[in-house]
């Protein structure tokens, strides 16, 4: 397998993805050029899914979570709020 990123064939350039190995078209509809090109677009489709997945937990996990942040919230709830009454008087704007 070749190493080189950038190709001349069937009379356009193609582009070596990173991610996927394989070898597509220079053009927008394979790449997103804001993004740079190394990771196709069905490469950057596949990290956003995983991404995403990070924040939308299965509902057993999302009762565990939310469990947990309550019992936190609970054991510390006079030093949070200490710290927000704090916050809110440093970033109080005058009208």
């Amino acid at each position: 397998m070749s190493d080189r990123r950038l190709r001349f064939k069937d009379g356009d350039f193609q582009l070596r993805c990173e991610y996927c190995r394989e070898y597509w078209p220079l053009t927008v509809e394979f790449w997103k050029p804001k993004h740079g090109t190394r990771r196709c677009k069905g490469c950057w489709a596949e990290y956003a899914r995983h991404w995403q997945a990070r924040f939308q937990q299965e509902p057993g996990v999302r009762t565990v979570t939310r469990f947990k942040n309550a019992m936190y919230y609970q054991a510390n709830r006079e030093r949070l709020r200490a710290h927000n009454r704090a916050w809110k008087a440093r970033n109080r704007t005058t009208m």
